[in-house]
């Protein structure tokens, strides 16, 4: 497929999810709605997985193109900081009203103190357990060190989620028109999430998932083994949606491109991850974390929680709407089964197509197609839960944007 149609249809399929994610899911039919946010997100990972046709030359005016880039992510940047300190101001921390925040910073008060961080929290709920994976928590810990709002951390994680592919880019790596796109849909989500919504950074942890994720996508996009390693330990301590995608892509990278660079992302990641789970004591509550898929099923089951969680479920984006209440565990079931079987299914197909695929740039697609099985077959579609998929998304654009010599090859 030549460039300029693949960079279209790419651009078209980012700004359609981020339209369903933030302003068509409360406008039109939401069923409509969640089937198109699907289909988009499916289509983002597609194209990313396609090998293209790519152009030998660069611009000339680069200068001009980096310059633009920075001035758009300035905007951005002094926006986002503007609209926190009014959000921040109005919103305060209280774990009545979202308990995810405090936890995390309980937790690191806890480390600081050498006291046991998973332990149960008597001053929250008159007793909670501390549910959260050390690279999600630990994410704060300079913030709880230094006495600030912890969701200044936030911020700091979703403006590198965007600057990322941009300041940060492999050698070879070409600026182009092109790649100033982002701005359209990052202006759309950001829009959303400090002015509609503001739940993502006044409440919640997941600016530092997307950051995480998006430090995967750079590393992938860089092919560092090392680099790999550590991003795929931090992103898999904070959220584990990618688990199902971490063996078919060290499938791919030992049997058909480079079995070195499989042992030394995998042998780093899995000694980085033991490292951070042995120092905050995390490696001995591995029980708290298996619990929590089935525990969220048995909260979405619950009649007693019926008032909160079924306006979540009809209300947000997901394929729970579609299914009786009674048919959750089928639901719960299914994510399973394609969110390992459709990795799987590529894997075999980048086997007996190896030429219809981008090398370079396969594990990227198939993160994001990963991503988007498992949130779109979540039993309980917390709304927050999808934005680093959309900050994923905002990568992907940015990086097929700038062809680099790897990727031509």
């Amino acid at each position: 497929m030549p460039a300029h149609r693949h960079t279209t249809l790419l651009f078209a399929a980012v700004l359609l999810e981020i339209l369903c994610q933030t302003h068509w899911i409360g406008l039109y039919d939401k069923r409509i709605v969640s089937i198109a946010y699907l289909a988009a997100g499916l289509a983002v990972g597609v194209l990313m997985l396609l090998r293209t046709e790519r152009s030998a030359g660069s611009p000339a005016n680069t200068q001009l193109i980096s310059a633009s880039a920075a001035a758009l992510f300035l905007c951005l940047a002094g926006y986002t900081v503007v609209q926190a300190l009014e959000i921040f101001r109005t919103v305060p921390l209280d774990y009545r009203t979202a308990d995810m925040l405090p936890v995390i910073s309980i937790m690191g008060e806890r480390l600081l103190h050498g006291e046991p961080v998973y332990a149960m929290i008597p001053e929250i709920w008159n007793g909670v357990q501390p549910v959260y994976l050390p690279a999600m928590w630990l994410a704060y810990l300079p913030a709880v060190a230094g006495g600030f709002d912890l969701r200044w951390m936030s911020v700091a994680f979703v403006l590198a989620a965007v600057a990322m592919p941009f300041v940060w880019r492999p050698a070879g790596a070409r600026w182009s028109w092109p790649v100033l796109l982002v701005a359209v849909p990052a202006a759309l989500l950001f829009w959303h999430f400090l002015e509609r919504d503001t739940v993502l950074l006044s409440m919640t942890e997941e600016g530092v998932v997307a950051g995480f994720y998006v430090l995967l996508a750079v590393a992938l996009w860089h092919g560092n083994p090392w680099l790999i390693g550590v991003a795929l330990a931090l992103a898999t301590l904070s959220r584990y949606s990618l688990g199902p995608w971490i063996p078919v892509w060290l499938a791919v990278e030992f049997f058909f491109r480079s079995r070195r660079n499989a042992l030394i992302a995998a042998g780093t990641a899995a000694a980085l991850g033991l490292c951070l789970m042995a120092v905050t004591g995390a490696l001995w509550h591995l029980e708290v974390f298996l619990a929590l898929p089935k525990k969220y099923l048995e909260v979405a089951l619950a009649e007693k929680d019926a008032w909160a969680i079924d306006p979540v479920i009809a209300g947000n984006l997901g394929l729970a709407k579609f299914f009786a209440k009674t048919d959750l565990p089928q639901l719960y079931t299914l994510n399973y089964l394609f969110s390992f079987g459709v990795p799987l299914l590529l894997l075999v197909l980048y086997r007996r197509f190896p030429k219809r695929f981008e090398p370079n740039l396969f594990g990227l697609g198939l993160l994001k197609i990963t991503l988007t099985i498992v949130l779109n077959l979540l039993v309980i579609p917390w709304p927050y839960l999808f934005y680093p998929s959309a900050f994923l998304s905002l990568a992907i654009l940015a990086i097929h944007a700038q062809p680099t010599a790897m990727s031509d090859e």
